[in-house]
Formats: C-alpha cells, sequence, structure tokens
C-alpha cells in the first residue's frame, strides 16, 4: 500500500536485524568487559493483526483469517468460529502468513545467524498460537532453529478471543492449553517460553 515493491519490503525486513548487529557490535566496542554471547538479538514478530490499520490486538482478522461475517449478526466485532471444523482453514492461513515471513529471515544466512531468538509477540488468538507451532514445526525442518516464545497480549488483563458459547472472553487457562498442548498437526512443538502482554500482572492473577 506505501508503494514498495516486494523485494524492497524483504531488503528492509532484513536490514532491521543488520541495524540490530550494528548496535551490538557498538556496544562491545564501547564495553569491552562485556563478552559478546551476553547480547542477544532477538527477532520479534508481531501477529497478522500488525500488518492491518485497525484490530491489531482484537483478533477481528478477515477471510481466509478470520469468520467471514459477525457470529452472531448482533456482534459486529466477533473473532471466534462457531464451528471448530470452520476454523482449520483459518489456522493453516494464519500459518501460512507466520512461515512466509519466517522464511524471508530464513532464506538470507547472516540474517539468520544474527538471530539469537525468536519472539512473537501480542498474539490475540489461540487460533494464531496454534499456526504459530505449526509454522516453528515446518521451519525447523527446514533451517536451524533458535530458541522461541509466544507472547499472548491481555488488555486490562483480558484475552480478546470471545468465548463461542456467549461465556464471555476465554480464559487464560485455555490460553495456556493452545500454547502447550501436544496437538497432533504441532507435533509436540512447544515454545520455549511464553509471555505475558499490555496488562498489569495482578490483573492476570485475579484471573486465574
Amino acid at each position: 500500500a506505501a508503494g514498495y515493491s516486494r523485494e524492497h519490503a524483504e531488503r528492509l525486513m532484513r536490514k532491521a536485524v543488520r541495524l540490530a548487529q550494528a548496535a551490538k557490535a557498538r556496544f562491545l566496542l564501547e564495553h569491552p568487559f562485556v563478552q559478546g554471547d551476553e547480547i542477544k538479538i532477538a527477532l520479534s514478530l508481531g501477529p497478522f493483526g500488525s500488518t492491518r490499520s485497525t484490530h491489531e490486538f482484537d483478533g477481528i482478522y478477515p477471510p481466509p483469517y478470520g469468520p467471514p461475517e459477525s457470529v452472531p449478526a448482533s456482534e459486529p466485532n466477533a473473532n471466534y468460529f462457531v464451528r471448530d471444523e470452520d476454523e482449520e482453514p483459518a489456522i493453516e492461513a494464519l500459518k501460512q502468513f507466520h512461515l512466509e515471513r519466517l522464511r524471508i529471515f530464513a532464506a538470507d544466512k547472516e540474517t539468520w545467524d544474527d538471530i539469537d531468538c525468536i519472539a512473537f509477540e501480542t498474539v490475540p488468538l489461540r487460533r494464531e498460537i496454534r499456526a504459530i507451532r505449526r509454522a516453528v514445526k515446518e521451519l525447523r525442518q527446514e533451517s536451524k532453529w533458535r530458541p522461541w516464545w509466544i507472547s499472548t497480549v491481555h488488555p486490562n488483563g483480558q484475552f480478546p478471543e470471545q468465548s463461542r458459547h456467549g461465556e464471555g472472553r476465554v480464559q487464560i487457562p485455555q490460553v495456556m492449553d493452545a500454547l502447550l498442548d501436544d496437538d497432533t498437526p504441532s507435533g509436540g512443538v512447544v515454545p520455549d517460553g511464553v509471555g505475558l502482554n499490555c496488562t498489569p500482572l495482578e490483573n492476570i492473577a485475579a484471573r486465574l
């Protein structure tokens, strides 16, 4: 939309890693008593919503990443599918989005070697969590992998995903299931760490 070609956009994405590496090298020159392996470069990747001008943190995604229309019609901002079988194509579409983005970095050896760990940040939906795990599983078969984590987003202490049964929001134990369960498509690939974004921790403790 800004007029950049895909090739130019990919160069800008990789350039961000080179800038981080340059900052690390400069810091080490200025602090000779710090060891190089003490400074880590994390590739921080937002959710699908971060590519859109709105709905970055509420998980309201267009098809094929989300439901085709509000469900039910009285809820104009639904972010859930009523039927489990309708959710699977959206998980696969989100997997492809994250896998394609990861491959842009992994395809350039110099860039990939500069990355110490990978962070998927402010993820607002369980299906996107599962999609990320599937993408990681696939890329691990193609490239040397790194430690990684997923941080979920909880504005005002609430996960954005709505319950399909009219029970309000999806609760944190359900989010943890999506992060850590051994579901078949992700083949037991679980993150090395999990995180909580955008809320004071006391809000989280009150909901456990």
